[in-house]
C-alpha cells in the first residue's frame, strides 16, 4: 500500500511539472466547434476524464465479478450458461 501512494505521488509530481512546461494556447477544433485553449486546460481535462474512465471500468468490472461469485457460491444458474 505504502508502495502505492508513493508511485501516485511520483506520477502527480511528473503530471504537475509536465502541464506547468506546457502552457502555450493552441486552437482545438472539434466537428463545427473551434476552441482557443491553453494546453494546460487540454491536458488536465484529458487526464482527469481518464481517471474517472478507468475507474468506472474497474468498478463496473469487479461488480460483475462480485455477482458471478456470489451467483457460483449460491448455485446459480450461471455456471450451466457458461457451459452450454
Amino acid at each position: 500500500m505504502k508502495t502505492k501512494i508513493i508511485l501516485f505521488m511520483l506520477f502527480i509530481i511528473m503530471f504537475t511539472i509536465f502541464v506547468s512546461q506546457n502552457t502555450k494556447v493552441v486552437e482545438l477544433s472539434f466537428l463545427a466547434w473551434k476552441f482557443e485553449l491553453s494546453t494546460i486546460v487540454i491536458i488536465s481535462v484529458t487526464f482527469f476524464i481518464g481517471m474517472v474512465a478507468g475507474f468506472l471500468v474497474v468498478s463496473i468490472l469487479s461488480y460483475k465479478e462480485k455477482v458471478k461469485s456470489k451467483n457460483k457460491i449460491a448455485g446459480g444458474t450461471e455456471d450451466k450458461k457458461d457451459q452450454i
